[in-house]
């Protein structure tokens, strides 16, 4: 993640490092995130700025996250139940996605992990997804396509 990095999200959640500094960078960062976004707008798949503009998911669970990118139909499933619907998401990626783990308080394996932080890139052939997880966990996903998918929340 280039802008909302393991560091931040750990200081976020250190009282002691509450400060105004603190909160000035965080603006930063979120200033930067979506200058990125308003800059490489235009040359993103248009489902992926309907992704962006429509689907803030901090805070939502994830119900399934890949093992294999070649096998599996969809990379995430993830619930926003704020909107009663679940979120199908899948790439076509040119190579497996680079996968990395935070530890720091900001991150806990205890609880059921939650979708944190998102951000999106550009490069030279394709694009890439960058995803944190409560868990730690961290993905940097490579794709030429980018599909969603939404149903109504189980059952309804």
């Amino acid at each position: 993640m280039r802008f909302i990095t393991a560091d931040i999200i750990n200081s976020m959640n250190d009282i002691d490092s509450q400060t105004d500094q603190f909160e000035k960078t965080w603006n930063q960062r979120m200033d930067s995130l979506q200058d990125n976004f308003d800059e490489i707008r235009e040359r993103l798949p248009e489902n992926v700025v309907y992704f962006y503009e429509h689907h803030t998911l901090l805070g939502c669970p994830v119900f399934c996250r890949a093992n294999n990118y070649k096998t599996e139909e969809y990379f995430f499933v993830i619930g926003k139940q704020s909107d009663n619907q679940i979120l199908y998401i899948s790439y076509d990626m040119p190579y497996q996605p680079e996968l990395d783990l935070f530890s720091g308080m900001g991150f806990s394996s205890e609880e059921p992990a939650v979708w944190l932080y998102d951000e999106f890139h550009l490069k030279k052939d394709f694009y890439e997804h960058h995803i944190i997880f409560s868990d730690g966990n961290s993905y940097v996903i490579p794709f030429r396509s980018f599909y969603l998918r939404t149903t109504k929340w189980f059952d309804e």
